[in-house]
């Protein structure tokens, strides 16, 4: 550490410190949230006529029709609609049905 400091000085040894810190804010904050976005993004912009959804409230329906900025869900058999913001879909009913049966069967292998 000493042939460090005595490069850099004190003032260099905090900004290389520093600096390495925000490269790890980024790698590990920044870098994630931006890719789970650009994936929601292209989500919301793949949603189409018949697919089974999820809203962040937790009601499932199937999708009548898209628009620019929001969606009308079927809900039931007898026809009831209801209109959502697109921002408010959280995932396909077909995903949330996987990641339950590979939380089902992690549990059961456990058990055993």
């Amino acid at each position: 550490m000493n042939s460090i400091q005595a490069f850099l000085g004190e003032s260099g040894l905090k900004i290389l410190f520093l600096s390495v810190a925000l490269v790890i804010f980024y790698f590990f904050i920044i870098r994630p949230k931006q890719q789970e976005e650009n994936t929601k993004d292209n989500f919301l912009q793949s949603l189409k006529k018949g697919m089974q959804i999820v809203t962040i409230g937790g009601v499932y329906g199937k999708i009548h029709d898209v628009g620019q900025t929001t969606i009308v869900l079927e809900i039931d058999r007898k026809g009831s609609q209801i209109t959502f913001a697109k921002a408010a879909i959280s995932i396909q009913a077909s995903q949330e049905l996987e990641a339950k049966k590979a939380t089902v069967e992690k549990k059961e292998k456990a058990q055993k």
